[in-house]
């Protein structure tokens, strides 16, 4: 049977059996959480902590202490640190952590020109024309550009220098009005 709580007025005689059972689902003997309660519902027990395939504490300052990171090889590194107001980024350059709001730009063109790539700016480029405009490098870009075809001709987006878009060389908006996102994973551009 499985275990439930008393019903009252129906488990006269029976209430401490009925209610033992009910707890030693979830406890031990002594009053203790049992680990296959606390396992069951996804929380983590203390042990595991700093423990291999367990949860890394923090140190003082809320950061996870260095000791407890994995070993990466420092050709990966480039030169930085780990600090309150810095952290590499996964195409191994150190950047700062934004502690300002995102500016946003926002442009209307009418011919081509590489895009501006100012940090922590958003641009919105309005572009009229057969006009094909050029991304700045996607290496340690954290910038979105968004690009709206605002005419009645194809606007061609290509990125700079060996850098891909979606793995291939360009985008095209053939349609007006169409606009398409562009981020950067720190190595080539991505339509989001």
């Amino acid at each position: 049977m499985t275990a439930r709580l008393p019903v009252p007025g129906a488990d006269d005689g029976t209430w401490g059996t009925i209610l033992n059972d009910f707890l030693g689902v979830s406890l031990n003997s002594d009053g203790t959480l049992s680990s296959t309660a606390i396992a069951a519902a996804g929380a983590e027990v203390t042990s595991n902590k700093d423990a291999p395939g367990g949860y890394a504490g923090l140190d003082g300052s809320g950061l996870v202490p260095t000791t407890l990171l994995p070993t990466i090889p420092s050709s990966n590194l480039g030169t930085g640190s780990a600090t309150s107001a810095t952290y590499l980024r996964g195409d191994g350059t150190w950047a700062a952590v934004s502690t300002g709001a995102i500016n946003r730009s926002i442009s209307a063109i009418s011919s081509g020109q590489t895009l501006a790539s100012a940090t922590l700016t958003d641009y919105v480029y309005l572009v009229s024309g057969s006009t094909t405009v050029t991304l700045p490098t996607a290496s340690g870009n954290m910038n979105r550009y968004t690009i709206t075809n605002s005419g009645s001709s194809t606007v061609t987006v290509h990125p700079s220098g060996s850098d891909t878009i979606e793995g291939g060389s360009s985008a095209t908006l053939p349609i007006a009005n169409m606009s398409l996102d562009f981020i950067s994973d720190g190595a080539n551009w991505h339509i989001n």
